[in-house]
């Protein structure tokens, strides 16, 4: 994988950065007018994200996870794959995952694993910074992009929905966690509930358990 960073430049002074993740075969095109550039092959990673201002749980390290090895799909293609995994204790999973090019509506039902592992409540969110779970962060998606785990024994399973529109509608920013189009973020997941989220609810010295499903959303 090869970063380019591509910076427009306005009288002379800076205007934006951006940073671009390219593969080995991709065929870079980009669009350029005076305020804006576009991409139209390649992963979008900027504006530049400084991710310093939006550090991760304190006392926390990250477990670093593949979206597509687990589902066998890239973020927001799979539309009924389940699967489940264990978090260590005072760890927190992300998984970096690029926004699909189109409209999309998914959504992520989160729930306990019913057999292996051992339950814990859970949050989850949908940032441009690992390890963010601060609802107040620029970086957070808009909307409804930070959700509450499942409480173990409960019987509600959380639901973190998320779009890919232009125009979401004020239910939308209600319910959903708005998304830009091809762009990096990171679906981040912690087994605790309370901010700032540095006093882990896994009892477990082995790890505890995550379950989720993706699906077609309206």
């Amino acid at each position: 994988m090869k970063q380019l960073l591509l910076l427009l430049f306005a009288f002379d002074s800076m205007a934006a950065q951006y940073f671009y993740d390219l593969d080995e075969t991709a065929e870079l095109k980009i669009n350029v007018d005076a305020e804006n550039a576009s991409l139209v092959s390649g992963a979008l990673i900027g504006p530049e994200t400084d991710c310093t201002l939006h550090q991760p749980p304190v006392g926390t390290t990250p477990q670093t996870m593949s979206y597509e090895a687990f589902s066998g799909n890239p973020f927001g293609d799979s539309t009924s794959s389940s699967f489940s995994f264990a978090i260590p204790i005072n760890k927190y999973a992300t998984f970096p995952v690029t926004t699909p090019l189109t409209l999309y509506l998914r959504k992520n039902s989160f729930e306990q694993p019913t057999a292996n592992y051992t339950p814990a409540s859970y949050t989850v969110s949908l940032s441009k910074c690992p390890g963010d779970f601060n609802v107040s962060s620029p970086d957070v998606g808009r909307g409804r992009c930070v959700v509450g785990g499942q409480y173990a024994g409960g019987s509600t399973a959380p639901v973190l929905r998320w779009t890919t529109k232009d125009n979401p509608s004020p239910t939308d920013l209600v319910v959903k966690c708005i998304l830009e189009k091809n762009t990096l973020y990171y679906l981040n997941i912690i087994h605790s509930t309370v901010p700032p989220y540095t006093d882990s609810v896994c009892t477990d010295a082995s790890g505890c358990g995550v379950l989720f499903t993706e699906l077609i959303d309206n």
